[in-house]
């Protein structure tokens, strides 16, 4: 979860591909659940292992 200065929570992913780091965002808390962000994480993850 990364909090904004101004208050605002979002769900991101934070991953490496070609040596990069780079973030997913996957919504805004708490319209996205904590089970549904984690849901798209593994989703993401596993889309990112498969190519």
């Amino acid at each position: 979860m990364f909090v904004h200065p101004a208050g605002g929570k979002y769900w991101r992913l934070k991953y490496r591909y070609g040596g990069r780091e780079k973030v997913l965002s996957i919504g805004v808390y708490p319209v996205v659940t904590l089970k549904a962000a984690r849901d798209a994480a593994f989703e993401a993850k596993r889309q990112l292992y498969e190519g």
